[in-house]
Parts: C-alpha cells; sequence; structure tokens
C-alpha cells in the first residue's frame, strides 16, 4: 500500500459516487484528449477533489476534477488521484509504496479502472460509463472505454467520443514503454525525500506519475438541455483496498501552479504546497 495512505492491504480501492461541484477558470478552447491534463489546452472548470477514506477520516488531498463543454456541446473531463492514492510508479522503482515494491506493471494493466456519471441540465443520469485504465492490444497498449475493465452501465457506448489515461499516454505519446519497471527515481519516500519523483534519468524525465483519466463526451447524450454535470463513481486501484469518498474542498486549482503536471517530478511540489496549506 502506499505510505501514510491507508492502514491495510488487499485488491481495489473504492471510490463511492462523489457529486462534484466546479468552479471556472478561463482558458482557451483548445482540447486534445490523450490522457495527460494540459492546463493550456482548454479547461475552463476545475475544483480540488480529496479521497476521505472510510472509518479512519483520513484525508488524501489533491486530486483534481476539470471539465470543458465545447461550442458544440462536447464535454471534456479530466480527473487526476493524488500520487499517495495511487501512481504511476511500480516494480523495482515504486515510490511511496509500503511494503517497498508491491506495485507492478500488472496491477495498473489487468484491472484498474474509473467510473464517471453524466447528467442533463434536468438532472437526469444520462451516461454512466467505466474506463480502463490500460490494456493489451495486438498492436501494443491502450486505455478507455475499449478495455476489458470498461463498462457502459447506462446510456450508449458512442457517445464516449475519446478516452485515454496517462499510463497510455507514457506509453503511446511520449515513447516510454515500460513493462516491468517505471523509470528510476532519486529517493522511494516522499516523506522524506523532495527528489522522490525526479528521475535518474534525464530522457525519462516527462513521465507522467500522476494517474489521470481523459474523456471527451458527445453532446448528443445530454440531449435539449444539455451537459448537467459529472461525478466520480466508483474507482479500483490494485493491489490495496479501502472505501472512501472523493470530494470538493472548495479550492480551486491554480492553472499555472499546475503547470508542473507537465514533468512527474515535479507534480510532488504540488502535493508538498497543498499538505502545507
Amino acid at each position: 500500500m502506499l505510505r501514510g495512505a491507508f492502514s491495510r492491504v488487499s485488491l481495489c480501492l473504492v471510490a463511492t459516487v462523489a457529486t462534484i461541484l466546479l468552479v471556472g477558470v478561463a482558458q482557451a478552447d483548445v482540447m486534445t484528449v490523450d490522457g495527460w491534463y494540459n492546463p493550456n489546452e482548454g479547461y475552463s472548470q476545475g475544483q480540488w477533489v480529496d479521497f476521505v477514506v472510510d472509518g479512519s477520516g483520513e484525508i488524501i488531498r489533491d486530486g483534481q476534477l476539470w471539465w470543458h463543454e465545447d461550442a458544440a456541446g462536447d464535454v471534456y473531463v479530466a480527473f487526476i488521484q493524488p500520487v499517495l492514492v495511487c501512481n504511476n510508479t511500480y516494480g523495482a522503482n515504486c515510490v511511496d509504496w509500503e511494503p517497498a515494491n508491491n506495485h507492478t506493471f500488472s496491477h495498473l494493466l489487468k484491472s484498474d479502472n474509473a467510473q464517471f456519471v453524466f447528467t442533463n441540465s434536468d438532472g437526469n443520469t444520462v451516461l454512466d460509463i467505466t474506463l480502463d485504465y490500460l490494456y493489451k492490444t495486438p498492436g501494443g497498449y491502450s486505455s478507455g472505454i475499449g478495455g476489458p475493465d470498461a463498462a457502459v452501465a447506462f446510456g450508449q457506448r458512442n457517445w464516449v467520443l475519446d478516452s485515454a489515461s496517462s499510463l497510455d499516454y507514457n506509453f503511446n505519446v511520449l515513447g516510454h514503454v515500460l513493462t516491468v519497471d517505471s523509470p528510476e527515481t532519486l529517493g522511494t519516500d516522499s516523506r522524506t525525500d523532495p527528489n522522490a519523483y525526479t528521475t535518474v534519468d534525464p530522457d525519462y524525465s516527462d513521465w507522467v506519475f500522476h494517474m489521470m483519466y481523459e474523456m471527451k463526451i458527445s453532446a448528443a447524450a445530454f440531449g435539449p438541455s444539455g451537459f448537467g454535470g459529472v461525478t466520480i463513481g466508483d474507482v479500483h486501484n490494485s493491489p490495496m483496498s479501502e472505501t472512501g469518498t472523493y470530494v470538493p474542498d472548495g479550492k480551486v486549482p491554480e492553472p499555472s501552479t499546475l503547470a508542473l503536471l507537465a514533468v512527474g517530478g515535479l507534480g510532488l511540489f504540488l502535493r508538498r504546497r497543498r499538505n502545507g496549506q
């Protein structure tokens, strides 16, 4: 499990459905669904979301939910999990996992997914989907609605126009296809080492350590009343299991600060800054 995050280990993490209150941040209307949240590409609404662990009440901060409705009524959504809930480190180079190196590539590949529920402006549920974090294809790896761990519980699959994850981005956009060990970093415990998410090899300095889901939903899903909102449902992160809820904490992320998410090593700065507030 992740250090300082949970008290027991089992198979998955479940985040019960939480309605996310979003606050606007003006951006340009240029969007790309590639699995990496780019603060400059056009997301106009955002909210910090904290994971509250059931029972203990422990709060794991720095989750983020972003969305944007374009001129055609299509909706883009990006969900960024806190690195202390789960992250893109695995194999011999795990960071913030305890016991050491108990997070494997297989965990990310075989079962991890996240559920998103969309409503229209009338408050009616119109789409309930689960996106696969990463899956094997004949030609390599992919992510999103086409995977074996994906599902459409309500609505139409063809309303999901595009979907991706940050590990998909690492593999297929950056070209870092690492199926045994994630990039080696300068540390293994971010509580004591500020360079824990800095890669040893500069060729991997752009590796995205945050687990992110990104998607584009057709305007057709919302009908005449238009887009209403999106909620985060069950989030499955192997190999640990805790029940909790993603809830908004009332603060809006700063786009200039979130630009640090472009570089995995600098993403740690974001968490340290937030924990100090």
